[in-house]
């Protein structure tokens, strides 16, 4: 890879400002930054924090050691500009948190939030002060002792607010009453440690005692003039340049970047760091939440997929792990590493414990509040700056931001259990004289229409009640606001299309209600809703080809997986509109399983909406005589000696396949090979892919199977006294 630096030579290498040089190395990071991310989203890791990754692997410590040649190539000449663009990524992202402050959060927490804020942020601070005391001489012994200890003290000592906010929004606990206390104390927090930090740095910064006492005094007065001076000018500012139609106008948008520069640019007059008055600026910004909104809105997305990587990519330039070497510097790390999860966890732990909450809540608040993320990173960026730390520690505390916001989600799914949802069976269904109301899982796409007359059509006889339903994944956003903001605009949007839709339906006669909600998981969220309103049957949609032995994947099989109703998934692979027309018949082959006989059942009633004739194809003589009356109307067939050739004749005839999910049922020896989904991929026409949720003590015993929670989540639960008492035999499970 080193010769690609001599086959594409730069034209004016060495040129720190070369407009082409520096177009082609912010690509490179933000394309990198972009494709690393999404692989850690995959894995249920915050997105950002596969693009601080990719930032370090763009280093010495990857790209770097592999490759020297092509990382000096890419970064080296021009790094002073991306370190410019960086700094000034670092500033609007720390304007984005200060709005993302909201005085709301801690209102109402009382004693328990006071205790575990005391704890979370005093505990790692006193700690980390004792470490850098006692480390100083092993890791940086050039810097002053008392510098070093303060910083590390403040470096540990943070939450980040962003990156927890879309930890809980993943986890569903942004719902409960612990993702709320968490996120309080992370926002209270997050404002202390920026105050801890700047005293920090006006510590460093100032040249005596005579220093420190004017840089403080500055920094209260441009605190105060903050509050009382900029905070109702902005408000005054706004009521006559928003409101309205007009919302966000471009000259209210001016003057807020115009007050962010300003800010900024005085803090670091002041010397304690420019995005001090960027934090600043955003804080006291009035919290009309339209403004709010709009102004994070129009900044996010910039700051986010390209400041924000190249921020990434300059501190992964400055991170070479091959710095931490020697035994004592690697264990100093594993020590600072040790303090930093133990000063969090523990504490608020016992905190918790003390404000009565349960050991798992107690627990699961600590792991939350060891979130490191994105916010250490630019704390030790402004270390690194300040030459209070040097590149070993730089390397030790990316690692330790890294490492406690990984462990952060697969131990509060330790800790409180996966969340497999805990939905049983539902009594009724195809086989109880359904469907009496029909789930249907729309998507937005062309083939709502098909999949909603499939619904008309089974609801029809009967007189079922329609639900047509959007379950929207949730926005991917790294601010709380614009998450919210953004998931509202879409179920606004959404819910108009369905109100359309079902307003036609209701026209012909039907009983039609619309639903739409937001999910970290839409297929689960579908499951839930067929839970709550007791649906008999769920129809979903699935667009994609299937082949060799891959599953239904995305929503629909989520769908197909969690129902607690019986499921139907239509899978069209032509892109034309259901029909069964003259000569084509409604085909279910039928091999014995459970799943096969409720699609026996939707096949039928299918083949009586339609008036289309309903054909049973079956394995065998057993099989046939196996329907026990389902398919009265039918044509039974029993597969003969050639089954594929038997097979192939009845679905070229079919207008639509209505195929058992769960069971691979195959055709004597001859079998058919591998799985449905095989079989699926190679069926021109429309298929109903059914699965049964209903039917009695079997699938209760599969739905307790799928719901046992990990024997280690079991002793968390019992050692925090919150585990649920074990049931009398034979009594059935809660609801």
């Amino acid at each position: 890879m080193d010769a690609l630096a001599s086959i594409l030579p730069l034209a004016a290498a060495g040129d720190a400002f070369d407009l082409a040089h520096i177009l082609l190395a912010i690509a490179v990071i933000v394309a990198a930054a972009r494709v690393v991310g999404e692989i850690f989203a995959r894995f249920g890791q915050p997105r950002v924090i596969g693009e601080i990754v990719a930032g370090v692997l763009l280093g010495p410590s990857a790209l770097g050691a592999i490759a020297p040649g092509v990382t000096d190539w890419l970064f080296a000449d021009v790094q002073p500009t991306l370190e410019v663009i960086a700094k000034l990524g670092l500033i609007l992202f720390m304007f984005l948190v200060g709005l993302e402050f909201d005085r709301e959060l801690i209102r109402g927490q009382g004693r328990t939030m006071a205790l575990v804020f005391v704890a979370s942020l005093f505990t790692p601070l006193v700690l980390g002060i004792t470490v850098g005391f006692a480390l100083q001489e092993t890791l940086y012994p050039e810097v002053d002792a008392t510098s070093f200890a303060l910083f590390l003290g403040a470096a540990l000592a943070i939450t980040a607010f962003p990156v927890l906010a879309r930890i809980l929004g993943d986890k569903g606990l942004d719902r409960e009453p612990i993702g709320a206390l968490a996120l309080a104390c992370a926002a209270l927090e997050d404002v202390c440690a920026w105050l801890i930090l700047a005293v920090v740095v006006a510590i460093v910064r100032a040249d005596g005692a005579a220093s420190f006492i004017i840089t403080f005094a500055l920094t209260l007065l441009f605190g105060l003039v903050m509050v009382l001076v900029v905070r109702p000018l902005l408000a005054w500012v706004a009521r006559r340049l928003t409101g309205g139609e007009r919302g966000l106008s471009a000259a209210m948008l001016s003057v807020v970047l115009v007050g962010l520069l300003l800010s900024a640019w005085a803090t670091e007059q002041i010397g304690i760091h420019a995005i001090f008055g960027a934090f600043a600026f955003g804080a006291v910004m009035p919290r009309d939440s339209r403004l709010v909104g709009e102004v994070t809105l129009r900044l996010e997305d910039v700051t986010v997929l390209l400041f924000l990587p190249v921020f990434f990519a300059s501190a992964g330039l400055k991170t070479e792990i091959a710095t931490v070497d020697g035994a004592a510097v690697i264990v100093a790390g594993l020590i600072i590493l040790a303090v930093a999860v133990g000063a969090k966890i523990v504490p608020v732990f016992l905190a918790g414990r003390a404000s009565r909450l349960t050991g798992r809540d107690s627990l699961t608040l600590g792991v939350l509040m060891n979130t490191r993320g994105l916010t250490e990173l630019v704390i030790i960026a402004i270390g690194l700056d300040l030459g209070v730390i040097n590149e070993p520690v730089y390397a030790i505390l990316v690692i330790v931001a890294l490492t406690t916001t990984f462990m952060t989600a697969p131990l509060v799914d330790l800790i409180r259990g996966r969340p497999v949802p805990a939905l049983p069976p539902l009594p009724t269904g195809l086989a109880a004289g359904g469907p009496r109301r029909i789930l249907v899982g729309l998507e937005g796409s062309p083939a709502d229409p098909a999949l909603a007359e499939l619904a008309a059509r089974l609801a029809e006889p009967t007189g079922a009640e329609l639900v047509l339903a959007r379950a929207l994944e949730r926005p991917d956003r790294l601010a709380r606001r614009t998450t919210i903001i953004e998931a509202a605009d879409a179920e606004r949007l959404a819910a108009a299309a369905l109100e359309e839709a079902a307003a036609a339906y209701r026209d012909q006669g039907f009983a039609v209600r619309t639903l739409v909600r937001t999910d970290p998981d839409p297929g689960l969220g579908l499951c839930e809703s067929a839970e709550d309103l007791q649906a008999d049957l769920v129809l979903v949609g699935f667009r994609r080809t299937l082949l060799g032995t891959d599953v239904l994947g995305g929503p629909a099989g989520g769908v197909l997986a969690r129902s607690p109703a019986d499921v139907a998934v239509l899978v069209d692979q032509t892109g034309r509109p259901l029909a069964l027309g003259r000569g084509r018949t409604v085909l279910a082959p039928f091999g014995g399983g459970r799943h096969e006989r409720a699609a026996v059942l939707l096949a039928e009633k299918v083949a009586t909406a339609s008036g289309a004739p309903l054909r049973v194809l079956a394995r065998d003589a057993t099989a046939a005589a196996d329907l026990d009356g389902l398919g009265d109307a039918a044509a039974v067939t029993v597969a003969g000696a050639r089954p594929r050739e038997d097979l192939a004749a009845a679905v070229g005839q079919a207008g639509l396949v209505v195929l058992g999910a769960g069971e691979d049922w195959a055709f004597a020896r001859h079998g058919l090979g591998g799985s449905r989904a095989r079989l699926v991929s190679g069926i021109d026409a429309p298929v109903l892919v059914v699965r049964g949720a209903t039917g009695g003590g079997q699938e209760m015993e599969q739905w307790l199977r799928r719901t046992r929670r990990s024997q280690l989540a079991d002793w968390l639960g019992t050692r925090a006294g919150t585990a649920p008492a074990p049931a009398p035999a034979g009594s059935p499970p809660p609801a």
